[in-house]
């Protein structure tokens, strides 16, 4: 029996090597830029006294935040995205557009 190096073992084994850390939230830019809107919204308290307060302050933003418009979504909001609300809205811009 011959021992081996993890790398060695890892590659023969057919697992892919990767460097980024599990269960840490830095590696994931979707999450990341959650948590920037989160901190930069001008409601956000800092810190919250319990569990109970984070999670009525978080459903407030979520809906809040799910009907506001983004640059990312052309104009849209979330929910005319998730919703296919933005099909019309979309035709009337086009239709405005093309007089």
């Amino acid at each position: 029996m011959m021992a081996s190096s993890t790398l060695d073992f890892l590659c023969s084994s057919g697992i892919k090597v990767s460097f980024s850390r599990p269960r840490v939230s830095d590696d994931n830019p979707f999450i990341e830029s959650l948590f920037k809107t989160l901190k930069y919204t001008p409601s956000y308290p800092g810190f919250f006294l319990n569990q109970a307060e984070a999670d009525t302050w978080l459903h407030q933003f979520t809906q809040r935040y799910h009907h506001l418009p983004h640059k990312g979504l052309n104009g849209y909001t979330p929910y005319q995205a998730y919703t296919s609300q933005w099909v019309p809205i979309f035709q009337n811009r086009q239709a405005a557009l093309d007089l």
